[in-house]
């Protein structure tokens, strides 16, 4: 699922960052995040019993969605919620931060986000 200049990294608990280089287009991150979500819908079997999880992934590219590290995971990371929003098991690229619901304001994030994202 990745190659060998991507690079898949634990951030703790159940946080993860999947970086992909050499992109040509968002649309190759996005159909990778596809292909993550689906791979891990199927039940892994922990001792003996099958457990189901559910996977979110928000997707901000470099240089379009951010220069630098932090802004990157915090793109994705809002990215992320909007997958979150729009059922589990979802994929959304980073869309800029905007309005939610006409409620006026900037979407909040926790003070220690699930990093469950996706960068490019």
């Amino acid at each position: 699922m990745t190659r060998p200049t991507d690079l898949l990294a634990r951030l703790g608990g159940d946080e993860f960052l999947l970086v992909l280089s050499d992109l040509p287009h968002a649309s190759v991150a996005e159909a990778t995040a596809h292909r993550v979500v689906e791979a891990l819908r199927a039940p892994f079997s922990v001792a003996g019993h099958a457990v189901d999880i559910s996977c979110s992934v928000g997707i901000a590219c470099y240089p379009t969605h951010g220069r630098d590290y932090a802004t990157l995971l915090t793109n994705a990371d809002v990215a992320m919620y909007d997958a979150k929003a729009a059922g589990r098991n979802g994929v959304a690229v980073f869309a800029g931060r905007r309005d939610r619901a006409g409620a006026g304001s900037e979407p909040e994030l926790p003070s220690q986000p699930n990093r469950r994202s996706l960068s490019c």
